[in-house]
C-alpha cells in the first residue's frame, strides 16, 4: 500500500516538472524506471546550483562522470570546481552523470535506456566529450559499466568520428596504463589548468571541421604545453624566479632584471650543471645580433654574479674553454 502511494507522488511530481524547460524533460521510458527504483532522487537532477542551458546556443557540451553513486560524486568538491569552471563560458555546457545503482542500473537495461545526464536528460552520446574522474582503483569497472550503459564502444580504437571524445582526470591517472586503451585523451595534473584549453581546442576544432585525428593532435600539444607552462617556476633555496610574472626574489626581496638578464639566469637555471657555449647563448637571446660579439655574454654573466654574490643558492661557474653553467649549492 505504502509503496503504491510513493509511486504514485512520484507521477505526480514528475508530471508537475514545467514542461517548458527542456532540462527536465522527462520521457516515458525515464518515469517508468523512476517508478521502479528504490531513491529516483538520485536520478531527476534540478538541484540547487544546477546549471542549465539552450543546447542550440551552445558551442561545446560537456558531460562529467563520477564513476560510482550520486551520494558518492556529489561529494566531490573536485566535480563542483571543473562544473562552475565549464558553465562559466556561456557557449559551453557541462552536465553530469553518474553510476546508476543496481535496480536503476537493471531497469535502464529493461527499457534500453541509455546513460543520460541529469541537466538535458540526453544520452552520454549527443555530448562532445565525456569525462571521466579516476579518484580510487576500485571504481575502474564502473566507467566500462557506465560507457556500456551509454552504448560507447570500450575502446579508443573502436571510437571514430561518430563518438564523443573519452577523456580521463584525477589522481589515478598518474598510472594511466592500465586503462589507457579505453580513453582518446588522459590528463596528467590538474584539470582547472587543462580541461579549460581541451574544450576550447574541441570548440575551435568543430569550427574548422577538422578530423578527430587531428583534434587528437591538437589536444595533445596543447597539454604538453600546459606541462611546460606548470614547470616555469624555480624555487632555489631562498632564491626564487617566476616566468610568468617575469621576477626573482632573494630572500622575498625582488631583485630588478633587465629582460636578457632575467632570460640568461633563468635558462642556466633551469638546466643545472649543463655547460651552454657563449655562442649558443648569443644566439638564443641576441638573436643573431651580430654588432655584438661572444664576449657580450661575459658582461651579463659578469652583471648577473654582481647582482647574486650574496646568494647562497646557486653560483654561475665558468668552463674555460667552453662557456657558463650553474651550479647549485
Amino acid at each position: 500500500m505504502i509503496e503504491q502511494e510513493l509511486k504514485t507522488a512520484l507521477h505526480g511530481a514528475l508530471d508537475a516538472l514545467p514542461a517548458e524547460k527542456p532540462a527536465f524533460g522527462i520521457s516515458p521510458k525515464l518515469k517508468e524506471a523512476l517508478s521502479h527504483v528504490q531513491k529516483p532522487g538520485r536520478y531527476t537532477g534540478g538541484e540547487p546550483g544546477s546549471v542549465y542551458k539552450e543546447k542550440e546556443k551552445v558551442d561545446v557540451r560537456f558531460a562529467f562522470c563520477f564513476p560510482d553513486t550520486y551520494e558518492v560524486g556529489m561529494s566531490f568538491l573536485g566535480e563542483k570546481i571543473l562544473y562552475e569552471l565549464l558553465n562559466q563560458h556561456e557557449n559551453w555546457w557541462c552536465e553530469r552523470a553518474f553510476m546508476p545503482w543496481l535496480d536503476m542500473k537493471a531497469e535502464m537495461e529493461r527499457l534500453g535506456l541509455p546513460l543520460y545526464t541529469l541537466e538535458s536528460k540526453d544520452p552520454l552520446t549527443d555530448f562532445d566529450a565525456v569525462g571521466f574522474t579516476l579518484q580510487y582503483e576500485l571504481s575502474y569497472t564502473n566507467i566500462l559499466a557506465m560507457l556500456e550503459l551509454a552504448g560507447i564502444p570500450f575502446y579508443a580504437a573502436e571510437r571514430d568520428e561518430r563518438w564523443p571524445l573519452i577523456v580521463a582526470g584525477g589522481p589515478c591517472t598518474c598510472n594511466a596504463e592500465p586503462l589507457a586503451a579505453f580513453f582518446d585523451v588522459i590528463q596528467l595534473g590538474e584539470g582547472e589548468r587543462q580541461l579549460p584549453s581541451i574544450c576550447e581546442a574541441i570548440e575551435q576544432g568543430k569550427k574548422e571541421g577538422i578530423s578527430k585525428h587531428e583534434l587528437l593532435l591538437r589536444i595533445g600539444a596543447l597539454l604538453r604545453r600546459a606541462k611546460i607552462a606548470a614547470s616555469k617556476r624555480l624555487d632555489i633555496g631562498n632564491f626564487c624566479m617566476d616566468a610568468d610574472e617575469r621576477t626573482a626574489y632573494l630572500d622575498s626581496a625582488e631583485i630588478p632584471l633587465t629582460t636578457r638578464e632575467f632570460n640568461l639566469l633563468y635558462k642556466l637555471l633551469s638546466y643545472p650543471k649543463k655547460t651552454f657555449t657563449r655562442s649558443q647563448l648569443m644566439e638564443e637571446f641576441w638573436d643573431g645580433d651580430t654588432t655584438s660579439g661572444p664576449r657580450t655574454v661575459d658582461v651579463y654573466i659578469t652583471k648577473l654574479r654582481d647582482k647574486f654574490s650574496a646568494c647562497p643558492a646557486f653560483e654561475i661557474r665558468t668552463v674555460r674553454g667552453l662557456g657558463y653553467k650553474a651550479v647549485l649549492k
